[in-house]
């Protein structure tokens, strides 16, 4: 009976980890090209800026400000978002999030790559 249990774990583990490969993927690839935008160069600026210049506010304080500087930088650049609601703007303000994050990330894994191959 463990070995039917082991046997099934063991599917569902690879199972996850193709899944969750693919699906890895596919968020870096959607990352890279909201990176690309107008909207998603204004988004990941905002979110730079607040994370800076707002490092102890609360998540909820941190988001109303972004929306309110990213509304202003878009209308400054031409970019009507009169028509977003509360759902569009909390999803352009996490996916700047997440991609000044991976962002982030690769310059720190590619100064631990050249920091590594230099010893």
């Amino acid at each position: 009976m463990a070995n039917v249990f082991s046997n099934i774990w063991h599917y569902l583990e690879n199972f996850f980890k193709a899944l969750f490969g693919q699906l890895g993927d596919a968020v870096k690839n959607y990352l890279n090209e909201f990176a690309k935008q107008q909207l998603g160069k204004l988004a990941i600026d905002v979110v730079g800026i607040i994370a800076t210049t707002m490092p102890e506010a609360d998540g909820d304080a941190k988001r109303a400000a972004a929306i309110a500087m990213l509304k202003q930088d878009a209308l400054a650049d031409g970019i009507s978002l009169e028509k977003f609601g509360v759902s569009q703007f909390n999803f352009v303000i996490e996916s700047a999030l997440q991609a000044l994050k991976a962002s982030t990330q690769a310059t720190t894994d590619a100064v631990a790559a050249t920091t590594n191959t230099g010893k």
